[in-house]
């Protein structure tokens, strides 16, 4: 009895050792397959002129709104190419800076 109890527990066991499969592991892969395909040359040649290294996005929210209250971002770059005059950053037509 006590080995059919074993045999029993190892089974199931071993059974869900297998319940992941090995797909769910590279679903963040997704996001960097955009950019693998898009090539490295800008739409914008202003782009070009400077290598966004690090993007910091501070915002004021309370969980009574659906609005953002408001924020402070920052953008850490190195220049590639001299001088540099012009900074471009791109945003969405739907949403509004202030």
């Amino acid at each position: 009895m006590k080995n059919l109890f074993v045999l029993l527990f190892v089974t199931i066991f071993v059974n869900h050792l297998f319940a992941q499969k090995i797909s769910d592991f590279n679903k963040p892969n997704f996001e960097n397959k955009h950019f693998e395909t898009t090539g490295t040359k800008s739409v914008n040649s202003l782009l070009d002129n400077y290598d966004v290294k690090f993007y910091k996005i501070e915002v004021d929210v309370t969980n009574t709104s659906k609005t953002i209250n408001s924020g402070i971002g920052t953008m850490y770059a190195q220049v590639v190419n001299n001088p540099l005059n012009t900074i471009l950053l791109e945003l969405i037509n739907s949403l509004t800076v202030d």
